[in-house]
Parts: structure tokens; sequence; C-alpha cells
């Protein structure tokens, strides 16, 4: 065996050693979220029917049409960007991808101190009015 093969096979052991580490810590996280879920009473497995009004692709092709309108939809949390008071999630549904924003002076304290500790993977039901961000999303 050579030097560099010596070498490659301790660096992904060590990259595996490290791997194993982080989901072991991420799954301790997500117990806990769990725990302090099931603790506040809520139920994270209850499987709800959410009122679909629109579907993300719905939404961008007619947009004009649906701006400032109410719409409901659901689906998949794909990223999660926390802002103080306030949070944009990518939500993927059957159709495609859609950028929401919440804020938490429209949802109340205690209902966004729940949301926050929603995880990337999760599936939520949103309602809200349709505009546009600054960046056009």
């Amino acid at each position: 065996m050579s030097t560099e093969e010596i070498r490659d096979k301790a660096t992904s052991a060590e990259q595996e050693e490290v791997s194993e580490e982080s989901l072991n810590e991420l799954r301790k996280i997500r117990r806990e979220k769990l725990k302090a879920l099931q603790d506040a009473g809520r139920n994270p497995f209850l499987q709800e029917k959410w009122d679909v009004t629109a579907h993300s692709k719905d939404i961008k092709d007619n947009f004009f049409a649906m701006e400032d309108q109410e719409v409901s939809c659901a689906g998949r949390i794909m990223a999660f960007r926390r802002m103080g008071k306030m949070a944009f999630v990518d939500i993927q549904d059957k159709q495609g991808r859609i950028q929401c924003y919440i804020k938490r002076d429209d949802i109340g304290v205690d209902e966004y101190k729940i949301f926050k500790t929603y995880d990337i993977g999760d599936i939520v039901g949103l309602r809200g009015f349709v505009f546009k961000t600054r960046t056009d999303e």
C-alpha cells in the first residue's frame, strides 16, 4: 500500500467518525425538540387535512391575478432563514418551490416560538397574502 493510499484511508476514517458524531448530535437535538413539543401539548405526528387553495406554481404563474389575495398552501420546509422577529421559509409542494414570509407580530409570540423549532424536512401548512419581496421572490 502506498503512502497516498494510507493517507486517503486515514482521512476517510476521520471523516466517517466526524460524520457519525454530527449525526448523533443532530439526532439528540431533534429528540430534544420533539420532547419540548410534546411537553407543550403538541402532537408533531398528528396528521391533519389542510385546505390548500393554491400551489406554488399556480401562485407564480398567476401572480398579478393573485397579488394581495389570501391563499393557503402546504409543503415540506426546504430552507429556513430566521431573522429575529421574522423568517423566510422555502416550501416544496407537488408543483414546485415557493418562498414564504412569516412575521412574529402576525402569528403571535407563542406560536412564533414554536415555529422557530421547526426543521428542514418538516411538513407545514401556511395561510397568507400573496406578495413579492424586494428581491422579487
